[in-house]
């Protein structure tokens, strides 16, 4: 093997791995995208979007407030017991 072709192979793989680091997240977000529009086929209609949405908006909230606390260097530690107190609901 001729040390020319070594070193092209070397680059081919250093740049692939460079790919992979910057939009790693990206591209495992789209493969599960492609995976569960495969799995259930209703997927992306209006009503399952918005209730996905719907149910992922207590956590968003939560963690933008977590961002902010741990942006201003503070620990709160009670995150965990709101969360469990605002998902229970009495029964009717």
């Amino acid at each position: 093997m001729d040390p020319g072709h070594s070193a092209i192979k070397d680059k081919r793989t250093y740049k692939f791995r460079q790919i992979l680091e910057q939009y790693g997240v990206y591209l495992t977000l789209v493969i599960l995208l492609i995976i569960s529009a495969l799995i259930t086929p209703n997927m992306f209609e209006n009503e399952t979007l918005a209730v996905m949405f719907r149910q992922c908006a207590q956590l968003g909230i939560i963690a933008i407030g977590q961002t902010m606390v741990m942006l201003v260097a503070g620990l709160d530690l009670s995150v965990g017991g709101v969360i469990v107190m605002t998902s229970m609901r009495l029964p009717p």
